[in-house]
């Protein structure tokens, strides 16, 4: 996630441009990415493969806490060295750092204050779930569920041996086999009773009768030998037909010498039934979610960590580039100005073809007031280099900060030398620039002397930078003028006094 350089960075007033600058390059894009696949993968991994895998479970756990590690210390670096650069170095931007600064605490705050007051809101809604009236209600639903079932098995197997007892004295009384059948229809009657089947050792159908609501067709009506080996084992033999909602009850049978197989069935609620298996696997799957209790809060918050962590990767590199996008036009009008202060009066902000923003308003007005600048400047220089008189600005620590070519001529000094007032003459080592008109004999470097008129003015800025403007005429010429003529004065007075005498 480290940040664009100047270089590589071209600034976007356009939404969609700036969003296909910001996916197109892999140091944004990457962290996103590899939070996205995280998200996926922690999903899967504690919904699909976790619940009976402990292992998975925290290996998920530390490639997590792995991942907001190196994510957090990049972020930690990431503004750490923004902060140091805007501190050391002129091109470091402490406006940049605020607003990453900014953007991030505002991508992690809500986040982990969502991320606290759920799981404590989760973790509390577990506590209900498993708490023990509602175990006990989930547990007691099941055991009406069963008891129901068991009811019902009470009385088939109260009724198949009763029948077992009345169809050997049916047997042993009657021989007509119309007779006989119409006796077992009334026991069918009487038991309420789906059907009476009477099966041989193999499995065979030898007797049957059934109501009316009885749609199992004839040839379905045989025993299977798995069916006949655990009737034979667990006998009576009770069986649910779930598809036919039929309760089933199977027994051996001895007729005389033969050994037979009792079979009857009757009607069970097909709700009771349903209801009976959902509860039962109600009950297995809240079984299953208590013994994974603690297991399961820890890929929920898993699955809320990797997803708000995802989140935040994207929404701290977003801030990052979008505090890139506001603060880089502002860095290029800093380091223009900086380059104009250094004397390079070329320096200009790139202009936009098309203006859209304030930002490109602002560095088309900075370029106006440059070129204004230099305009008035080069009015000044030329109204400068036009005057008698030489014109020095100096700042408070005795920098030239402007001189016209006049004073040049009269210090005869080259333009690129003279940075300190002293430059221009030693004399003017401790010239006292509080003094308003003085007349001086100054030293040239060329070894000449010159009478100087020296006027000083200091100039107060509404900036608070005082500046003192030295005027300087060259009155050499002026006092040799005046020497002659006292010489020639004092020469005609005395030849008039040597006259006199004479005369």
């Amino acid at each position: 996630m480290s940040d664009f350089s100047l270089s590589q960075f071209t600034y976007r007033n356009n939404f969609g441009k700036t969003f296909t600058q910001f996916v197109c390059h892999k140091q944004y894009l990457i962290p996103c990415v590899i939070a996205l696949v995280n998200v996926i993968a922690t999903y899967i991994g504690v919904m699909y493969f976790s619940q009976d895998n402990n292992i998975l479970t925290y290996f998920i756990l530390a490639w997590n806490c792995i991942l907001v590690f190196f994510f957090t210390a990049t972020t930690i670096r990431q503004i750490y060295l923004l902060r140091r650069d805007s501190k050391k170095t002129q091109h470091g931007s402490l406006f940049r750092y605020r607003l990453i600064l900014l953007f991030t605490l505002v991508a992690i705050l809500p986040v982990l204050l969502l991320g606290l007051f759920s799981s404590i809101a989760f973790r509390n809604a577990a506590k209900g779930w498993f708490d023990d009236r509602v175990e006990r209600a989930v547990y007691n639903a099941e055991n009406v569920a069963e008891a129901y079932l068991n009811e019902h098995n009470r009385n088939i197997r109260a009724d198949i041996f009763a029948t077992e007892a009345d169809l050997k004295e049916l047997f042993s009384r009657m021989q007509r086999k119309e007779t006989l059948l119409e006796q077992v229809k009334l026991q069918l009657l009487l038991r309420d009773l789906s059907s009476i089947s009477l099966y041989n050792q193999s499995g065979q159908l030898i007797l049957h009768t059934r109501s009316n609501t009885f749609r199992i067709p004839y040839h379905q009506l045989s025993l299977t030998l798995a069916e006949i080996t655990n009737i034979y084992q667990n006998e009576p033999f009770l069986k649910i037909d779930k598809q036919n909602n039929l309760l089933n009850a199977y027994k051996i049978i001895r007729i005389g010498d033969k050994t037979n197989i009792l079979h009857i069935a009757r009607p069970v609620s097909t709700e009771a039934i349903q209801y009976a298996d959902e509860t039962h696997n109600a009950v297995s799957e809240y079984g299953l979610l208590k013994k994974y209790r603690h297991q399961s809060e820890i890929g929920f918050a898993l699955i809320y960590t990797s997803f708000g962590l995802f989140v935040i990767i994207l929404m701290v590199t977003a801030g990052h580039f979008y505090a890139l996008q506001i603060t880089h036009p502002l860095e290029v009008l800093t380091e223009t100005a900086l380059k104009i202060e250094s004397g390079d009066e070329t320096a200009r902000c790139p202009i936009p073809k098309k203006i859209r923003d304030e930002i490109d308003r602002m560095s088309v007005a900075f370029n106006r007031m440059i070129d204004k600048l230099s305009d008035e400047k080069r009015l000044n220089q030329a109204v400068l280099s036009g005057v008698s008189t030489g014109v020095i600005c100096l700042t408070d620590d005795r920098h030239v900060c402007l001189i016209n070519q006049r004073a040049l001529d009269i210090f005869k000094v080259p333009f690129n030398s003279v940075f300190n007032f002293q430059d221009l003459t030693k004399d003017f080592i401790d010239f006292p620039l509080d003094v308003k008109e003085i007349d001086m004999l100054c030293s040239l470097v060329t070894g000449e002397k010159v009478h100087l008129h020296i006027r000083c003015t200091v100039h107060e800025s509404p900036i608070d930078i005082i500046r003192t403007i030295v005027t300087i005429d060259d009155i050499s010429e002026l006092m040799r003028v005046q020497s002659v003529a006292a010489w020639q004065d004092i020469a005609k007075r005395i030849a008039h006094e040597i006259k006199n005498p004479l005369t």
